[in-house]
């Protein structure tokens, strides 16, 4: 057994998420989750900009029979038996007391502190610890509800958060949810080559920039390839579109119009006014050139060729009536396509179907 002062700077230096010490815990209101609790959490720390320190009473019996991971810190050899004197306090400074408290709440039966309904970052915060303390299959109750309340986006959600609903539904076993993930991103979020070979991503505008770490937890490890993958060609198909008619619209030698060329006049004639408003070059030819989300460049061709080409002047369709299907009709038909494009109809791999079904069967679904 340690001296009180090696307790004491076990306390004050914690080594990796676990500190035993017999000390006084700080003043600070603590939570009873077992009033009766024989154990005291030190939870968060100071440093945490996102959360705030708290102290929890628990039964360790109780943390003992709900995780392995508990049952190997509070009584494995390597750690330090229940004081003689004095509380028995463990610091996890790690960790983020509200998710925590959640899964405490969970294991000791206080059902009434567990929320129905949850935000993307909330329970992304409680699948994080639960997978850390092995607590997954203690969220079989609940799992159904919590994916539900996170199936709508809100508008305009950032990119970070969209990669923390993936990582739940990857977590908790959810194909519906996980696919609609992934053709989520694929839509909204801009992938770019990033610093030393790693990822970027970005919510939609190029301005709004969330530098991304791979070891960060975010759904299956091939995501952002996956996402990747899907996205590009999606982009090449919008660009070709556009491109096409452009290039049609462009050739004397061989005009679009059959007739007398003010349908290509102008048609070009809105298009180049439609960018020079929007203060933008043209459009690229390559998908990889493009720096914004696929939905982006979805909405700019929508608005140039269902919205400005309205404000084309009817001519004597009698000498045009050989010419090609107005822009907005053959646009409206491309964009009906693309929206129900075969390639986003089934975006899971084999394996991710094969892990998530190892999921469902560890958390009981």
């Amino acid at each position: 057994m340690p001296s009180d002062s090696d307790a004491s700077q076990a306390t004050a230096e914690p080594e990796g998420d676990l500190a035993t010490a017999t000390q006084s815990a700080p003043s600070k209101q603590t939570i009873g989750i077992d009033p009766d609790g024989d154990l005291l959490l030190w939870v968060g720390s100071d440093l945490c900009t996102v959360c705030t320190p708290t102290n929890m009473r628990v039964c360790s019996a109780t943390m003992r029979r709900a995780s392995p991971v508990w049952r190997s810190m509070l009584f494995g050899p390597w750690s330090e038996s229940k004081p003689a004197q004095g509380d028995w306090v463990v610091s996890l400074p790690d960790d983020n007391p509200q998710p925590l408290q959640t899964l405490l709440s969970i294991v000791h039966g206080n059902f009434v502190d567990v929320p129905r309904k949850v935000e993307i970052p909330q329970l992304y915060d409680i699948v994080v610890v639960a997978d850390k303390y092995a607590l997954l299959r203690a969220l079989q109750p609940w799992a159904p509800l919590w994916l539900e309340s996170v199936r709508d986006l809100a508008p305009n959600l950032g990119g970070r958060e969209r990669l923390m609903r993936a990582h739940a539904a990857w977590e908790l076993g959810s194909d519906d949810l996980l696919s609609a993930s992934i053709r989520d991103l694929v839509w909204n979020v801009n992938l770019a080559s990033g610093v030393d070979g790693g990822f970027w991503y970005l919510s939609r505008e190029p301005n709004a920039l969330l530098s991304f770490d791979p070891e960060e937890q975010s759904g299956p490890p091939d995501l952002l390839g996956v996402v990747t993958e899907l996205r590009l060609p999606m982009i090449q198909d919008m660009l070709d579109f556009f491109n096409r008619e452009l290039d049609s619209r462009s050739d004397e030698d061989n005009p679009a119009c059959r007739a007398d060329g003010w349908c290509d006049t102008i048609i070009l004639g809105i298009i180049w006014q439609y960018f020079r408003c929007q203060k933008e070059d043209l459009l690229p030819m390559n998908a990889g050139e493009y720096p914004k989300a696929a939905t982006c460049l979805l909405e700019h061709l929508s608005n140039l060729f269902t919205r400005r080409m309205r404000s084309i002047p009817r001519l004597d369709w009698g000498k045009h009536d050989r010419c090609p299907p107005a822009p907005r009709d053959k646009w409206i038909k491309f964009e009906v396509a693309i929206k129900d494009h075969e390639r986003l109809k089934s975006v899971l791999l084999p394996h991710h179907k094969e892990r998530l079904a190892a999921q469902r069967a560890t958390i009981g679904l």
